[in-house]
């Protein structure tokens, strides 16, 4: 006992202070299970895409980035699902993409999981 006194009292004298956080933090991680995309030409000049994942129930928000630079964002649409859709010119049906989804829960943690077309 006195040595743990001798010990913090050599701390507080050279001006280190250790705090000890005894609130919890661990949450269990946010997943994204899979994504399932579907590509329309509509005879318009115009490529219809449309993106549905799954994953935690616990998920606030889950965007799509198409080639790492177009977003898409995506709505809740049942419990646990998440489906959103991109009208363009762009993407056609037919060229191979990188999608990439990310996901983030209420609690902050951020998930990425990449899907190849």
């Amino acid at each position: 006992m006195i040595k743990n006194l001798f010990i913090f009292a050599a701390m507080v004298l050279t001006g280190c202070v250790l705090v000890y956080d005894e609130r919890d933090y661990h949450y269990t991680s946010s997943t994204v299970e899979g994504l399932e995309a579907w590509c329309y030409y509509d005879y318009n000049d115009q490529y219809d895409w449309y993106f549905e994942t799954w994953g935690s129930p616990d998920l606030a928000y889950v965007d799509v980035y198409i080639n790492q630079w177009k977003w898409v964002p995506l709505y809740r649409s049942r419990h646990g699902y998440w489906s959103g859709e991109l009208l363009n010119t762009y993407f056609y049906c037919n060229n191979s993409y990188d999608f990439e989804v990310v996901a983030e829960d209420y609690h902050g943690n951020l998930t990425s999981r990449m899907f190849y077309w």
